[in-house]
């Protein structure tokens, strides 16, 4: 979170064949209440490009399997896989919701994975250098010094 403006870091990386093919740290538009809320919009955001990621390798190779996404915030997925609004989640914007039609249509699938495992954590927050060097591994790269 940058501690100015109080928005999240979005942060994500798609990897093909062992390698990052696409990735993104970017600062939020709007300040997230709640770290729940922080990931769905993101998980949105990575959403978007991994649609276009999977017309773009389904133009190339003529296959269209759906897209692995992996999220380590339970109550971020818990909303991606409900469709009901609650008074905790109305104020979030519609927009982010594209999420949750692409997961209905089976063009996405969310996994979870614990928070030691995410690789774009490497992208999103400061880590100790083993922590940052596994997360950079599992995108294809590799520190040298």
């Amino acid at each position: 979170m940058d501690v100015d403006s109080r928005r999240s870091t979005t942060g994500y990386v798609f990897i093909y064949n062992g390698a990052a093919i696409s990735w993104v740290s970017k600062i939020q538009q709007t300040v997230a209440a709640s770290t729940t809320e922080a990931e769905y919009v993101a998980g949105a955001m990575a959403a978007k490009e991994a649609i276009w990621l999977r017309r773009l390798l389904g133009t190339l190779t003529g296959t269209s399997k759906a897209v692995q996404m992996k999220c380590d915030n339970q109550g971020a997925l818990e909303l991606m896989h409900n469709t009901v609004s609650s008074p905790r989640t109305k104020h979030i914007d519609i927009s982010h919701d594209f999420i949750r039609e692409k997961m209905a249509e089976k063009q996405i699938i969310m996994k979870h994975v614990p928070t030691g495992k995410m690789a774009e954590d490497a992208l999103t927050k400061p880590l100790a250098v083993p922590a940052f060097t596994k997360g950079i591994a599992a995108m294809g790269l590799y520190l040298t010094l």
